[in-house]
């Protein structure tokens, strides 16, 4: 570990994370192979973002809900671990822990140390404790005895991990499931298309297919059950409808170029038009968190310091499905001038972003059940044929 200099970039994400213990135990899972459970007693200091030697802050399950924790039980909480009251050194027996799930992980007898990798941030991270977790994380170390300890349990999971279609509590909810492979030979089309934009070698090839399953309008409507959620969550499902029809995709290769400049385009307007007197979006938790040297957007060839978190961008995207419609040969072409659209969305956006607001608020402010919510999906598809029949003149 290098020393702490004070500028320091913090680890978050896909990566390392370390862990000082003072006791530890391993159980292993009676049915699946290579799961197991190690059970921590972590000194709390370790989970404080400003400490020296090492900044991290751990990545949470897209399905762990986060609520707003009420503010006399936050007060207690931190009362209990800086021991003001009570018999010190019991916050680990009084507390409920924090659960996280890895794929691997190493254990220093010797340096009393473990370290557990995060290799998907998607089906990893934190399950269980997230809010206990948000409470700690930003303490001062001086604030914290060092008999204070908490319970962290590790489950190191393998090829099993936990199913992304259930939102229930997630420490039971284990299932085993396969991950569907692509080449880059079967996407050969769509990164010609790629290759002719800004973004040549910088944008997934799989995310760039996953937009385009926002847009088939010939596959999803407006009803509740048939929205293409699976394009923000789910993306191993979106290949393998590839898969079973790769001309269902193709089809819709004449407007992906359009698809970029709207990813573009949203990004960068949502922020400059969005009234800040209704509360940044970075505040409202709709932006992903800020990088240092901000955001490139090739294709308007503009920076901003946040991006919209992409359950956001997707829902907004979702909308211009109701204006996709076919060319004779089937493929597909916007039914109105692609520069109106823009104008639409300049009209419509700070009016759908409130509803997506809302949305998140009522969700625990979780950005991930934002991008499966499949009425929310349908609100905005309807909230933008609404537009445009009130903007009929743009």
């Amino acid at each position: 570990m290098v020393k702490d200099k004070g500028n320091d970039s913090i680890q978050e994400g896909i990566g390392r994370y370390f862990l000082s213990y003072k006791k530890y135990s391993v159980l292993e899972d009676p049915i699946h192979t290579n799961n197991y459970l190690v059970t921590l007693y972590v000194p709390i200091r370790e989970l404080l973002i400003n400490r020296p030697a090492q900044k991290q802050i751990f990545p949470i399950h897209p399905n762990c809900n986060i609520l707003d924790t009420d503010k006399s039980t936050k007060k207690e909480i931190i009362k209990g671990i800086k021991e003001e009251f009570g018999e010190k050194g019991t916050f680990h027996l009084k507390s409920q822990g924090i659960k996280i799930v890895a794929q691997d992980i190493e254990i220093s007898d010797r340096e009393e140390r473990l370290i557990f990798h995060i290799k998907d941030v998607e089906h990893e991270g934190i399950i269980d404790g997230a809010n206990l977790y948000n409470i700690i994380k930003d303490l001062k170390s001086e604030d914290i005895s060092k008999h204070s300890f908490i319970k962290i349990e590790m489950y190191v999971l393998g090829k099993t991990f936990l199913s992304d279609e259930l939102v229930q509590p997630l420490d039971t909810k284990l299932i085993y499931k396969s991950k569907t492979k692509i080449t880059n030979k079967e996407l050969f089309w769509l990164e010609e298309i790629l290759e002719e934009t800004d973004y040549k070698d910088k944008f997934d090839l799989i995310e760039l297919l996953s937009l385009i399953n926002l847009f088939r309008s010939n596959q999803y409507d407006s009803e509740v059950n048939n929205q293409p959620t699976d394009s923000y969550w789910n993306k191993n499902k979106v290949i393998e409808m590839y898969k079973e029809n790769p001309k269902s995709f193709l089809q819709f290769r004449t407007i992906v170029k359009d698809i970029l400049y709207l990813y573009d385009y949203i990004n960068v307007k949502t922020q400059e038009n969005w009234p800040t007197k209704r509360g940044s979006l970075n505040s409202l938790g709709l932006t992903t968190q800020y990088k240092q040297k901000g955001y490139r957007f090739e294709i308007l060839d503009k920076n901003t310091d946040y991006k919209l978190h992409d359950a956001v961008i997707y829902v907004l995207l979702n909308g211009f499905r109701s204006f996709v419609i076919f060319n004779p040969d089937s493929t597909a072409r916007w039914s109105k001038d692609f520069s109106k659209l823009l104008s639409l969305y300049d009209n419509v956006g700070n009016e759908i972003i409130g509803i997506i607001k809302d949305y998140s608020a009522n969700l625990g402010h979780n950005p991930h059940l934002v991008g499966k919510n499949k009425m929310l999906y349908s609100i905005v598809y309807k909230e933008f044929m609404m537009g445009d029949m009130l903007n009929q003149f743009l």
